[in-house]
């Protein structure tokens, strides 16, 4: 399988983890605030800005993130069309196995 040689980014992914969910918290805020029309410390236009400001800074972080750390030559092995083939080989008979139990699951409680 292709595996991605990795380097380190100056931001942890913990990090940048809370600053999603504080984001997105902050956007959910304006937007019920908004729909309510109601305001809790500032208006609900103020929140839903400070929100999707947010939101935006953090996306363009985690893109600078992965353009700065995937090395796009950094593949390790040479044989992936092969490990291609085996890994499609076997999920087309995990699915093969998955249908005909859903189907004699099906007959059963018919």
């Amino acid at each position: 399988m292709k595996t991605i040689k990795h380097k380190r980014f100056f931001i942890p992914d913990n990090w940048l983890e809370l600053m999603f969910g504080l984001g997105a918290s902050i956007v959910i805020i304006g937007a019920l605030l908004k729909i309510t029309h109601s305001d809790f410390i500032f208006s609900g236009n103020v929140w839903l800005t400070l929100g999707l400001v947010t939101e935006a800074v953090i996306f363009g972080i985690s893109g600078i993130k992965g353009f700065m750390t995937i090395d796009p030559d950094g593949f390790e092995s040479g044989d992936d069309i092969e490990t291609l083939e085996v890994e499609t080989h076997e999920l087309a008979k995990a699915v093969a196995t998955s249908i005909s139990k859903i189907t004699k699951l099906n007959e059963d409680l018919a």
